[in-house]
């Protein structure tokens, strides 16, 4: 690589660099989204990944149609040339830069896709926020290399639960609050998923909150139906399940709006009434059940 094209680099390719590198891969309208807020800016954030792209600073693979007409979106990773760059950047030798700066599209591609819109909607949302940091954020690929592991009893060994990801939400006087993501496209069986709500359940010392952001009302509904049902027959408390639908989640609602429905719980609750404090008063409020389950270790916060 010339040293004109790496004196051409702006902060803004590097940081556009990082965020392809920390979403495991991403495209060109996740960029445009979170680095070119001006209007009439996609232009300009299209052309400057070509020049990356073809500066070998990122990879570019065309992706397939999803009409069938014309060419598809582009997939981005690190570039060959990038992943230098990158390690300086990151201030990490190059050879702890981990391999999946790779150019392969994921095999569960509308999976990954609709992964990094929900990450994007959370940190653009942390950003604008008074109340909330985004302080770390884990991908499937990490919890993979690093699951939860949970006693079953009716297998007599350990179990792995991989989320879709792991955040870690600072939340003003609240403090710190660990989330888990689920990305549910409605393709995962209802066996499958009573037992993944099962072990959720079981993990005790680790319970989270797990957002579950489903495709559409009626899996969200039946999320809800089978959370409940897990937690009667593991005597725990429900709460720990928020749903969510892609349609009602965006930068501006994902914290602040009522759009969360919470198993055994309310509609309609902000992440927001958590961070302040306002959801454990409304449970109270409804029976004082918010502290007789926080008591049993399965609470919210």
């Amino acid at each position: 690589m010339s040293r004109i094209a790496l004196a051409a680099l702006t902060n803004r390719d590097l940081s556009m660099l990082a965020m392809v590198y920390a979403y495991d891969g991403c495209t060109t309208d996740h960029l445009w989204a979170r680095f070119f807020v001006s209007l009439g800016a996609r232009s300009s954030c299209y052309r400057r990944v070509a020049w990356l792209s073809s500066s070998g600073f990122l990879q570019a693979t065309r992706l397939p149609s999803c009409t069938g007409i014309g060419s598809g979106k582009q997939f981005l990773s690190i570039g060959p040339t990038g992943r230098a760059v990158l390690a300086e950047f990151l201030a990490i030798p190059l050879a702890e830069l981990r391999r999946n700066t790779r150019t392969r599209v994921p095999r569960l591609l509308d999976h990954h896709l609709a992964i990094c819109r929900t990450r994007l909607a959370i940190e653009l949302a942390s950003l604008r926020s008074r109340v909330f940091r985004l302080e770390s954020w884990l991908t499937d690929f990490d919890m993979h290399r690093s699951p939860i592991r949970v006693d079953d009893p009716s297998l007599g060994r350990p179990v792995p639960v991989i989320p879709d990801g792991a955040l870690v939400l600072s939340m003003g006087t609240a403090g710190e609050q660990v989330f888990y993501l689920e990305q549910d496209l409605d393709s995962v069986s209802p066996k499958r998923m009573r037992i993944k709500l099962r072990l959720y359940y079981l993990a005790r010392g680790q319970q989270a909150p797990v957002l579950f952001v489903t495709r559409n009302k009626n899996r969200q509904t039946a999320i809800l139906q089978w959370a409940e049902e897990a937690a009667r027959a593991e005597h725990r408390d429900p709460t720990i399940i928020w749903t969510t639908t892609e349609s009602q989640l965006s930068p501006q609602s994902v914290l602040k709006g009522t759009i969360w429905a919470i198993a055994g719980g309310p509609n309609g609750v902000a992440l927001e009434d958590l961070a302040l404090g306002r959801y454990v008063k409304q449970q109270a409020e409804i029976g004082g059940r918010g502290e007789d389950r926080r008591g049993q270790g399965g609470g919210v916060a």
